[in-house]
C-alpha cells in the first residue's frame, strides 16, 4: 500500500515516462496492481502541473472496476490534485459522478 504511494509514485514523478506503465498496471487483471497503480498517481499530481491528464486517463480506465479498494485510491488521488488542478479534478468528480469532497 505505501509503496506504491511513495516509492512508485516517486519514480513517476522523476520519469514520466513510466505513466505508460501505470497504465498497464491499471489494466491488468491483478486486483493489487490496479490499486497499485492507483495509488502511485498521488506524488505526481500533488508536484507535476501536466499530471492530470495522464491520471485522468488511467483514472478513467478503472472507473467500472468494482473494486471498493481501487475506487477509494481514485478518490485519494482526486483530494491530492486538488491543490494544484482543482479546476481539473472538480470536473472529473462532477463527470464520473464521484462523492469526494475537494
Amino acid at each position: 500500500h505505501q509503496l506504491a504511494a511513495q516509492v512508485l509514485g516517486s519514480l513517476v514523478l522523476r520519469h514520466k515516462t513510466l505513466w505508460k506503465d501505470l497504465q498497464r498496471l491499471a489494466g491488468t487483471d491483478h486486483e493489487r496492481l490496479r490499486r497499485a497503480a492507483a495509488r502511485a498517481c498521488r506524488a505526481p499530481l500533488q508536484e507535476d502541473a501536466e499530471a492530470f491528464a495522464r491520471f485522468e486517463a488511467l483514472a478513467k480506465s478503472l472507473l467500472t472496476v468494482a473494486d471498493a479498494a481501487v475506487q477509494q485510491a481514485i478518490d485519494a488521488a482526486l483530494c491530492s490534485a486538488a491543490p494544484l488542478h482543482h479546476e481539473a479534478a472538480s470536473a472529473f468528480v462532477r463527470e464520473h459522478g464521484r462523492t469526494v469532497q475537494l
